[in-house]
């Protein structure tokens, strides 16, 4: 999915569902320096399109689910996420998003690069593969209607 077709499906929700995406609801977008910095400490270049996502529209709480950001004041910072996951989260996976019930989404880390493979991952079902075929597909789905 591209991030122009990413927009028309969030227009269009943001339409339907207004109260879902008030002005208090996420982080605030990302800067070039913020997703640097977020870079840097956990030591991983992010997608393209994790990278527009967050500099667009921020991370937080977004819709029905939340994305871990580059705004260092917020509880859904990526590097306190990733810090906080590691000590059990399996080798070669980046934090991206929890499912408030102990689970994590996670993006595939391949030598040392970040893939756009969207995995689903907990204690009691360790891996396992979803069906997104990237961050934007997964926020597609996952922010606009309720699980």
């Amino acid at each position: 999915m591209t991030m122009e077709e990413f927009n028309k499906i969030h227009e269009h929700y943001k339409l339907q569902k207004p109260s879902l995406f008030g002005p208090a609801t996420s982080d605030r977008p990302a800067t070039e320096v913020q997703l640097k910095r977020v870079e840097d400490e956990i030591g991983l270049r992010l997608p393209a399109s994790y990278r527009a996502f967050l500099q667009i529209y921020g991370g937080g709480y977004f819709g029905f689910t939340n994305i871990f950001s580059a705004d260092p004041d917020s509880e859904f910072y990526l590097p306190l996420k990733q810090s906080e996951a590691s000590p059990f989260l399996p080798a070669g996976l980046l934090a991206i998003s929890d499912d408030e019930a102990g689970g994590l989404y996670v993006m595939k880390v391949d030598d040392g690069i970040v893939t756009e493979t969207i995995l689903y991952w907990n204690t009691d079902g360790g891996l396992i593969r979803t069906e997104f075929d990237g961050i934007l597909q997964f926020i597609a789905r996952c922010a606009y209607e309720a699980a």
